[in-house]
């Protein structure tokens, strides 16, 4: 097994008194090669069963130097062999671990060049969009943006740019937030790998505005159901039904969904939980939307394009700002009027988180097909 320890050089040619390098040692497979620190140590001032200096005027500064180096050599170490430093030689491990301490991290210490690598390895495609719609922002709002580095971002700089962006096509505060948010994660990522320990949010709080959404009116959706539409309108208006027949599902979830027999089989994107339902009548005659719909390349694309024919829909049945999300509130808030329990109303959305218990019980997925039958029904049946 392959490790790296804290180690006081014992040459031959040290005389006594005299100062010697701290190491750190890196063995495995029989062999042991070192590595400077830069720490220079008495024989009698490195206490080598507790790893810690002593005798020493500067003992507890040059204690934590070192250990933090050889945490920082053990972090490398497991980063590199995957947490399995096993069949590993010793020279190729000291090789390996100080290329990655000694790696330059200047470009990292700017924000935007940071936010953008930070970006790249997030695996879903929508969260690496919403990250880099935040650059794209950062870009607009100075044009040194990219020369912004994370210890010049202070409370004032944030406050300036929460209202630049308030006036350049964020006016509500849950715009602006999603941005301050993705400022804020950035930060604290960069912390975590060492890049800087300013963090300007300790002073300066994101707010956020709560909503509540209670869809459309059952007049108003019965009044979509029966328009007569042709061409794109027509396709529009179907996907939003068919998301409604499918309890409100997400554009994301509704271009990757499956479809087996008479089940609807689907992954959410935001939790990854595998979700399925009963494919109702309704939806089953309005499947030529999803067709259309996966024409898109993405949900992201998909939504704009619906909500644009949406919003001309609306003005039909006098709904002003009509969007795909509404199909999901409409859902929801019909079958709490027809007293469907919360519980079955959140499995049915896909909000539920697992606990404890649902180790020992399986929740009964028939309840979430009676229930949005029973929300169908209620539409086109009253």
């Amino acid at each position: 097994m392959a490790k790296i320890t804290l180690r006081l050089y014992n040459g031959e040619n040290y005389e006594k008194g005299s100062l010697r390098s701290l190491t750190l040692a890196f063995s495995s497979m029989g062999k042991t090669y070192y590595a400077q620190t830069g720490i220079q140590l008495k024989f009698n001032q490195w206490d080598s069963k507790r790893c810690v200096v002593v005798r020493h005027p500067d003992a507890a500064n040059l204690t934590l130097r070192a250990t933090k180096l050889l945490l920082a050599a053990q972090e490398a170490m497991m980063k590199i062999t995957g947490g399995y430093p096993m069949d590993i030689e010793a020279k190729q491990l000291r090789e390996m671990v100080m290329k990655e301490l000694n790696r330059d991290t200047t470009e990292l210490r700017y924000l935007v060049r940071y936010m953008a690598m930070y970006a790249d390895t997030k695996n879903k495609k929508n969260t690496r969009s919403v990250f880099r719609s935040t650059i794209s922002r950062l870009l607009q709002y100075s044009s040194s943006a990219n020369r912004l580095m994370f210890d010049a971002v202070n409370p004032t700089w944030l406050r300036k740019f929460e209202k630049w962006l308030s006036e350049n096509g964020c006016p509500t505060v849950n715009a602006r937030s999603v941005h301050l948010r993705n400022i804020r994660t950035v930060f604290n990522a960069a912390i975590d790998d060492g890049i800087t320990m300013n963090y300007p949010f300790r002073k300066f709080k994101i707010r956020s505005e709560q909503k509540q959404n209670t869809g459309i009116g059952v007049s108003a959706l019965r009044g979509i159901i029966t328009l007569e539409l042709d061409g794109n309108l027509k396709m529009a208006r179907d996907c939003f039904l068919l998301s409604f027949y499918m309890i409100g599902i997400n554009m994301a979830d509704f271009i990757l969904l499956e479809i087996t027999g008479n089940k609807v089989i689907y992954n959410r994107q935001k939790t990854g939980k595998l979700y399925e339902f009963r494919l109702q009548p309704e939806a089953k005659s309005l499947l030529h939307a999803l067709e259309w719909a996966k024409h898109y390349k993405n949900a992201h694309s998909l939504v704009m394009m619906i909500n644009r024919y949406l919003k001309q829909i609306g003005k039909m049945v006098k709904i002003p700002c009509l969007t795909t999300y509404d199909a999901r509130y409409t859902w929801a808030n019909i079958a709490a009027a027809l007293d469907i329990p919360k519980e079955t109303i959140a499995q049915a959305l896909g909000h539920t988180k697992p606990t404890v218990t649902d180790v020992y019980i399986t929740f009964d997925r028939n309840k979430v097909d009676r229930a949005n039958r029973a929300v169908i029904d209620y539409i086109l049946n009253n």
